[in-house]
């Protein structure tokens, strides 16, 4: 996959956009600092709705707390990545192909305006000095049981 084609957010996710108002959505390698194990990840069901900006997923990882996963469009979910799920470090390994999370079909093609192109989110990371973690990285144990 050429990540020069992808979509990209504040939150470190990349989106893919499909045929048909459908999108894939994955995390950018840059969210992971190295030696980061990530032992289990929570997405909604197929069929559920995501909406933009709210948490949609959850990632526990070998560091404290946990990487809530932000929406970057709204839509259906139409297909989660059971490997994934099975196998959560294909999101490190093979980020930006074997390792998506969600296929959704997007509701509101104008959230695809809000979101960067590699340029802008290679810029994004520069501006931002991206510390060993993501922003978005909690330490909050109390949402052990977030369902999506």
């Amino acid at each position: 996959m050429e990540i020069d084609d992808l979509k990209y957010s504040v939150e470190h996710l990349w989106i893919r956009l499909d045929d048909d108002n459908r999108a894939t959505i994955g995390v950018t390698e840059e969210a992971f600092p190295s030696q980061m194990e990530i032992k289990n990840i929570s997405l909604p069901n197929e069929g559920d709705e995501i909406i933009k900006d709210e948490v949609f997923g959850r990632l526990k990882t070998s560091r404290p707390g946990g990487f809530r996963l932000y929406a970057p469009i709204s839509g259906e979910v139409t297909e989660v990545n059971d490997e994934a799920l099975d196998a959560p470090d294909v999101l490190i390994e093979d980020p930006y192909d074997e390792g998506w999370l969600v296929r959704v079909e997007f509701s509101n093609p104008s959230e695809i305006e809000d979101l960067m192109t590699r340029d802008e989110y290679e810029d994004f990371l520069d501006e931002d000095a991206l510390d060993d973690e993501p922003d978005d990285l909690d330490d909050d144990e109390d949402d052990e049981d977030d369902e999506f």
